[in-house]
């Protein structure tokens, strides 16, 4: 965004200026450039992630084991058994956070956070 201001006033010589106020991702005294997020050092996807650049924007693409915008959170389901009991393991990064929540599946008879129990346990 470009914001011209003019000064009425005959006092102070000043015709016009231009303020530019650049959107993430772009720069230029119009923001008409785009920021080649990766070319910076130190890299900005983490944990060998494999960064690609976008109009504005760039996107990781996480190596195995690890997730989020930044591959920044390790993702615990590549972890053998982390849901036990053959359950399916779901994990999902909170990139504002840096955290990870992760969600078990359970086979039928089984239940528990990490499907942990069986139904015949169940009070």
């Amino acid at each position: 965004m470009v914001i011209n201001i003019r000064d009425s006033s005959e006092n102070t010589g000043l015709d016009s200026f231009n303020l530019s106020i650049s959107p993430t991702g772009y720069e230029g005294e119009r923001c008409q450039n785009d920021v080649d997020e990766c070319s910076f050092n130190p890299p900005i996807c983490e944990n060998d992630g494999t960064c690609n650049n976008l109009n504005g924007s760039f996107e990781c693409f996480c190596g195995i084991g690890f997730i989020g915008n930044v591959c920044h959170s390790v993702d615990p389901c590549n972890s053998t058994n982390y849901c036990l009991n053959d359950g399916n393991c779901t994990s999902q990064a909170n990139d504002e956070y840096r955290n990870v929540t992760v969600v078990c599946g359970c086979l039928e008879n089984w239940y528990g956070p990490i499907c942990e129990f069986t139904v015949s346990e169940k009070p």
